[in-house]
């Protein structure tokens, strides 16, 4: 409209600085909508995470405070989480990286080689359980399937680097990328089981951790923080205590899993987890593993044997045919299965699959 009009044209270059110079003030689109007295926190602290469940604390935890950039995206197995080489690079330019240290080897190394301005490793408050290698080798070896052979979820871990010398575990990249390009992760060696996650107990203990690095980072929204913590805890609690309850009478205390992802929950709801591989869930469980599990079912009557979203059902599915009994999934939640669930409604299905399967009462 203000072609050919000369006189005009350095008043409207100053108004256009002007509004640049304005623009640049505003609160960033993840800062929006703060909450009371917050209205001096336009910037928001860039947080990377490495695995959905974290994500998942970290966004009810920090709010519209946070900005998260995952680098596990939805639907992708993590256990094997390859970085692209721009996640690597923009990794320095976060305020903070909260990741487990030992479970993903890439994420690992990207945060030795281009550490953020804070790393929060989680292990030392996850609680984590030493992996019972003797017990859970299932490849070939014996198996009785006794309630005193998985005692092993009660082990104490102390999340020391040494103990979590292993990552491998992001959401980024094609189907090809996570053939492993020829390498083979062998997560029944890792150690300890990472799958902390499955007791909502041990994600309160995370979200602790998580709540003291936001504040040190962020201390004017120290009181947001707390209160969303307070919420967190609230809710985990909720859900600890209908997994317990729900579980508590039941027709059958063993439950069979394509791999052995739900040590902690098994442990929480005083049940018994068998799977048909060990930690590693690309792991073919053996010949003799099959036909324990196949004589297991039969003894205790099971009914159902539970799959996985980002697992292949195939091998289960064919067990189950031959035994005539039926199949389920039963989240590990590791990834979000869609836009609309999140840790809690995912968590709250399992726990109803479970006492359907269980017959519980």
């Amino acid at each position: 409209m203000v072609f050919g009009m000369r006189k005009k044209l350095i008043p409207v270059v100053a108004s256009l600085f002007f509004l640049t110079a304005c623009a640049s003030n505003t609160p960033s689109e993840g800062a929006k909508g703060t909450a009371e007295g917050s209205g001096n926190s336009a910037k928001t602290v860039s947080v990377f995470t490495s695995l959905y469940p974290v994500e998942y604390l970290v966004q009810e935890i920090g709010g519209d405070k946070v900005k998260i950039n995952s680098l596990a995206p939805a639907g992708v197995e993590p256990h094997d989480l390859e970085l692209s080489p721009q996640q690597v690079a923009t990794l320095p330019q976060a305020d903070l990286l909260v990741y487990l240290k030992g479970f993903q080897s890439a994420v690992d190394k990207a945060a030795d080689q281009n550490p953020p301005k804070h790393l929060l490793d989680i292990a030392p408050s996850a609680n984590l359980v030493d992996a019972d290698h003797d017990e859970h080798e299932h490849e070939g070896h014996d198996h009785e399937g006794t309630a005193e052979e998985h005692e092993h979820e009660g082990h104490d871990h102390e999340g020391t680097a040494e103990g979590h010398e292993h990552e491998g575990h992001d959401h980024e990249g094609t189907a090809e990328e996570h053939e492993h390009e020829g390498h083979h992760h062998d997560h029944d060696n890792l150690g300890f089981d990472p799958h902390f996650w499955l007791n909502p107990n041990n994600m309160s203990s995370v979200a602790k951790s998580i709540t003291e690095e936001l504040v040190k980072i962020d201390p004017q929204n120290q009181d947001y923080y707390q209160k969303n913590l307070q919420k967190l805890e609230a809710q985990m609690k909720d859900l600890s205590t209908l997994a317990i309850d729900k579980t508590k009478n039941c027709k059958h205390r063993t439950f069979v899993t394509t791999h052995e992802a739900f040590g902690y929950l098994a442990k929480l709801t005083n049940l018994e987890q068998e799977g048909l591989s060990g930690l590693d869930p690309e792991a073919a469980p053996s010949p003799a593993r099959l036909a324990e599990i196949s004589k297991l079912v039969k003894e205790r009557g099971l009914n159902t044997i539970f799959t996985e979203e980002l697992v292949s059902p195939k091998v289960a599915e064919t067990l189950s045919k031959d035994l005539g009994i039926k199949t389920e999934v039963l989240s590990p939640i590791e990834t979000q299965s869609e836009e609309k669930e999140n840790y809690a409604t995912m968590f709250t299905k399992d726990i109803d699959q479970l006492s359907k399967a269980l017959e519980c009462q």
